[in-house]
Order: C-alpha cells, then sequence, then structure tokens
C-alpha cells in the first residue's frame, strides 16, 4: 500500500499519499496496456492523486508513450523501463493495485509474482489468469479488453482497503502452500511419472526411440509444457 517504513525510493515513482497502480509485462499489444490506458481517465477522474507505473519495454513502447503524451496524462504514467527483481518487489510493496489486463496470457506468472508479493490484483479472465486468481477471493476479475470493468476493479480496491488487504493475504497465503518449491517438485514428479507410464503404455522403450505410437508426440508436448509452466515459478516465489 501507500507510506509507511521501507519506502526509500518511492518517491521516485510517486508523491508520499499518491496510490499506485503497477503494471509489469512485454510492452506488446497482447498485455493489454493500451486497455490500462483507456481505464485510466475513469480512475483518475475518482482518485486524481494517483500514478500508473508501467514496467517493461517491448516493440509498443513509442506508442504507449504517445498515447499517453496524446491524453495529457505524461504526468500521471511513469514508465519505468526493465526492472531488476528487487526493484519490481519493491514497486509490488508500495503498489496499491497490480493490474494484468492481457488479452491473452497462457500461464499467469505475473499474477502469481504480484499475489507473492503481497499486491492486491486485477486481472483478465483469460488462459492461464483466469486459473492463477479466484474471484473475490484472491483477486478481482474482468473481461479482457473491457476499460469500464478495468476502471471499476481498481476503484472498488482503492476504495476499500480491507477487501484489498484481505484478497492480497488470501492470494499470498494459496500461493505459498501451492507453488512452495516441495509443492512444484511433487508436481513436477507426479508429470514425470505419468509422461513414463504413458510412454510405456504406447511401446516405446529407449531401444526403441522415437514415436512408436500416435501418442507419444502428445507425451513429449505435454512434458516440454509442464516443464516449460514450472520452469520459471522459481525465480518469483522466495523458497520456503
Amino acid at each position: 500500500g501507500s507510506g509507511g517504513a521501507g519506502d526509500s525510493g518511492r518517491g521516485v515513482y510517486a508523491q508520499p499519499g499518491e496510490d499506485i497502480i503497477f503494471f509489469v509485462g512485454r510492452l506488446v499489444r497482447e498485455k493489454g496496456v493500451d486497455t490500462l490506458l483507456d481505464a485510466l481517465p475513469a480512475i483518475l477522474d475518482r482518485r486524481p492523486s494517483l500514478r500508473l507505473v508501467i514496467a517493461g519495454t517491448g516493440p509498443n513502447e513509442s506508442h504507449l508513450r504517445q498515447r499517453v503524451s496524446d491524453m495529457g496524462l505524461s504526468g500521471r504514467v511513469h514508465f519505468a523501463g526493465h526492472l531488476d527483481d528487487r526493484r519490481r518487489n519493491l514497486l509490488y510493496k508500495w503498489a496499491s493495485v497490480a493490474v494484468v489486463p492481457s488479452y491473452y496470457e497462457p500461464f499467469g506468472l505475473t499474477a502469481l509474482e504480484a499475489m507473492a508479493a503481497g499486491a492486491p490484483v486485477v486481472v483478465s479472465d483469460t488462459g492461464g489468469l483466469a486459473e492463477t486468481v479466484v474471484h473475490e477471493e484472491t483477486g478481482l476479475k474482468i473481461p479482457p479488453a473491457n476499460p469500464g470493468e478495468l476502471a471499476a476493479a481498481v476503484l472498488r480496491l482503492l476504495a476499500d482497503r480491507d477487501l484489498a488487504f484481505g484478497l492480497a493475504q488470501e492470494a499470498k497465503a494459496q500461493v505459498a502452500v501451492r507453488y512452495s518449491w516441495s509443492e512444484v517438485a511433487a508436481r513436477t514428479a507426479a508429470v514425470y511419472e505419468e509422461v513414463i507410464r504413458e510412454a510405456r503404455a504406447s511401446g516405446w522403450s529407449a531401444q526403441s526411440p522415437g514415436p512408436a505410437g500416435e501418442d507419444w508426440e502428445e507425451v513429449s508436448r505435454r512434458t516440454r509444457v509442464m516443464t516449460r509452466a514450472l520452469e520459471p515459478i522459481g525465480r518469483y516465489i522466495p523458497p520456503s
């Protein structure tokens, strides 16, 4: 939230007492930053003293900077560029709301990262984000590409601090349980066991490499997908 000890450096992004809305991600169209900018006037209308911090780089950056300028909101939007893990986690701590407005998001790792750091989240109800956040339990979910709903959800968390705090605490607790190292290790082991079982069932053996049944391609694909899905989690979740 705003204010409090350990806030040295917060002044780079916002004045004391100003709320921070935080977005982090690659600046590409599917991350939904345009929707966030579309929602901003309605948010500022009710909460004039806040800052939107946009962290990340990407091909859309100059377009987004131009839009902010055209909207006359350069004083309210801070483009932070690429942030290291320490600085990113500080911003999650300082933020009143972390927003993940993606049109499409396969795994929802950005939401996990925000939840693990204790920030209240508003996320698009799509892909991996839909599974990561339980609406009104660990965050608020909104339809993608809907600036009105996004503004309403952000304003709700800014107005109801008890709700925001409760969601953030519950999210942090659930992430700690679901994505602790022992849990990730157990899930990974279970996936590999399933893959090996399916491989044996399809007649594959080390002596006969390559697809020995139509399922093998699928088994191999699933292994790659799961390995990719699990691998980055360790970067975001502190060791238990």
